[in-house]
């Protein structure tokens, strides 16, 4: 059996598997969580980092983020190396807590590009 990358993997996924919540105009994971979540309670977002947003996690009422986007984001978008983005991101973003909706911060071993 051939092993597939990741993006290959992604592709397949994509092809297959079809959101019942994504529409054909892609919108944002933070739009869909707007839309389906926001208009009975508020939700709390990190400033900066929709691109890092996975999902969310309802009986917390919590939005969840990937680690590893997140240190991504501060890559590229701040110019930090990964390690001063992995201590960047350990001490002010993934410790920071503001109250019972602090975001989930996820480990998704999604390293490929670290």
């Amino acid at each position: 059996m051939k092993e597939r990358s990741l993006n290959e993997l992604r592709q397949v996924k994509d092809t297959v598997y079809k959101h019942p919540y994504k529409s054909d105009n892609k919108q944002s994971v933070k739009d869909l969580i707007l839309e389906h979540y926001a208009n009975t309670e508020d939700v709390l977002f990190a400033d900066g980092l929709d691109d890092a947003i996975i999902g969310f996690e309802p009986n917390l009422w919590k939005v969840v983020y990937s680690r590893t986007k997140v240190i991504d984001i501060f890559i590229e978008r701040d110019g930090m190396t990964a390690e001063e983005a992995e201590e960047f991101a350990e001490y002010n973003t993934f410790a920071a807590m503001v109250g019972e909706k602090t975001p989930l911060w996820i480990e998704d071993f999604d390293w490929d590009g670290l």
